[in-house]
């Protein structure tokens, strides 16, 4: 099977993996929202920080470097297994006997236990992160999507179960951990691989370099997902930082469900692309282009719906985050364009652009955050979106000098469904303001979504309709064998 029809397959079963777990996620948030308080979230989400930053630690970049090893090595994949094991147990040693007594001390009793506790899904990922590799490097992205809605299922029913029981905190804790622990169990089983009780730096080193530099860009790129809601919940408390976590989930559901699936496949597609630069280069360029037909309405139409969106998943109480879902919605053009930019540059092997990248964006994110959180939640999301734009250049300097992309073509590239998204999405405000605001909140919501699924198409049609021609090849590519062979023809 080509490169491409590996991609289009995996793409769609990852689609489907993710759309199934962001409508069971959207469900079981709208049942959590409600048993549990919005501090209880705030403590989980103020936890997460330490565990998830810790977590992208004991990874040290070893999938990324061995799904682009051009074979697979079981000497190089042991060292890579007990490399992560050993990170998980000093890195879980440091959360336990130092974050967690400092936080229940200072913060929140409550904070310490459940930080202590979320430690344990460092051990959880080093156990399988070398087979999830293997995995993906595979294409096995069916096995994954249906490992992903199982465990979505059964995750779902043991937190509501849980939660309405009164554990509160531990209704999240301990679903997360039994989640964790379901799909490190399959990744196992799945891979057919052992690891040998063998270590070589000489086969640590074969990855060392390349590891590093990307390790130290996705522990910025995780550090700055969260640095926002960290400053919120240091100046405000647990509600706070709940109220700004779940208006950015409200926005990462959609996203998921349309676009993430597409970015996960990306470096295993481009590290088998040939050219080099140029034809990672290019590669991106197409993949960016198809990508912003849905990624720019997707924004845009967020951010228009937000208010409703949240009220209506998650409950009046969550009033706050759909504020902030509609200003990190208007990051459109800085998202779609940084999507596969980091996958592209990671598949060449020039990560140290990676690093560079997120170091300004950290610095920078880390610097609004501070100045606009004395001005209220909603302002940090609003300057966490302008940031993003302002540092827009910064990237797309990097784009140029490591995948030979000018930057007008990137931007003019998904110039049209950026157009016709912005007028969808200011027609349906508009018209929300004006003539449905005395409608129910469901019926008004559903109208929206409606009224933006027809202004957009009609709109880009007339703005981009060579665009359109030029890149339904691309998604015709995308699509499931018996839809291409059908009407799609």
């Amino acid at each position: 099977m080509s490169v491409s029809k590996k991609f289009a397959s995996s793409a769609f079963w990852l689609v489907l993996g993710t759309s199934f777990g962001n409508i069971s996620g959207i469900l079981v948030f709208f049942v959590l929202a409600r048993l549990l308080k919005p501090a209880e979230f705030g403590i989980v989400a103020l936890a997460s920080i330490f565990v998830d930053v810790s977590r992208i630690m004991v990874s040290a970049g070893i999938p990324e470097a061995m799904i682009q090893r051009e074979t697979w090595d079981d000497k190089v994949a042991s060292t890579a297994f007990w490399t992560s094991l050993a990170l998980a147990g000093a890195l879980c040693a440091v959360l336990i006997g130092v974050v967690a007594p400092i936080s229940s001390a200072y913060y929140d009793p409550t904070l310490g236990p459940v930080v202590a506790a979320l430690s344990l899904m460092l051990f959880i990922d080093s156990i399988s992160i070398v087979h999830l590799a293997k995995l993906q490097r595979e294409f096995r992205y069916k096995l994954v999507a249906t490992r992903t809605m199982i465990s979505n299922i059964a995750g779902g029913a043991l937190g509501i179960t849980l939660a309405y029981h009164g554990y509160g905190v531990w209704a999240l804790v301990i679903t997360r951990l039994v989640v964790g622990s379901f799909e490190a169990i399959v990744n196992w089983v799945s891979a057919k691989w052992q690891p040998q009780f063998f270590f070589s730096r000489e086969a640590l080193r074969s990855f060392f370099g390349s590891s590093m530099h990307l390790l130290g860009g996705q522990l910025l790129a995780t550090a700055n997902g969260h640095i926002a809601a960290f400053v919120v919940g240091m100046a405000y408390g647990p509600a706070a930082i709940a109220q700004y976590r779940v208006g950015a989930r409200g926005l990462s559901m959609v996203v998921e469900l349309t676009i993430n699936p597409l970015q996960k496949v990306a470096l295993s597609a481009f590290s088998r692309v040939q050219g080099e630069a140029r034809g990672v280069g290019n590669a991106y360029l197409r993949l960016t282009k198809a990508c912003s037909l849905a990624s720019c309405p997707v924004f845009f139409g967020a951010a228009a719906i937000a208010p409703d969106f949240v009220a209506v998943c998650f409950g009046p109480q969550w009033e706050i985050s759909g504020q902030v879902m509609a200003m990190l919605g208007l990051v459109v053009a800085p998202a779609t364009l940084l999507y596969f930019l980091y996958p592209a540059l990671t598949a060449i092997g020039r990560t140290q652009y990676v690093l560079f990248s997120n170091i300004a964006a950290f610095v920078t994110n880390l610097a609004v955050s501070l100045v606009t959180v004395g001005f209220g939640v909603v302002q940090v999301a609003a300057g966490s979106t302008i940031r993003a734009h302002v540092t827009l250049p910064f990237a797309l300097l990097l784009l140029k000098r490591g995948l030979h992309v000018e930057w007008r073509k990137a931007i003019f590239g998904i110039l049209p469904p950026f157009v016709a998204s912005a007028i969808m999405a200011l027609v349906v405000a508009l018209v929300r303001h004006w003539f449905l605001m005395e409608w129910h909140i469901v019926p008004r919501l559903v109208a929206m979504v409606a009224l933006g699924a027809v202004v957009y198409p009609l709109v880009l049609l007339v703005v981009g309709r060579r665009f359109l021609n030029e890149n339904f090849g691309e998604f015709r590519a995308m699509l499931p064998n018996a839809l291409r062979k059908g009407p799609f023809k």
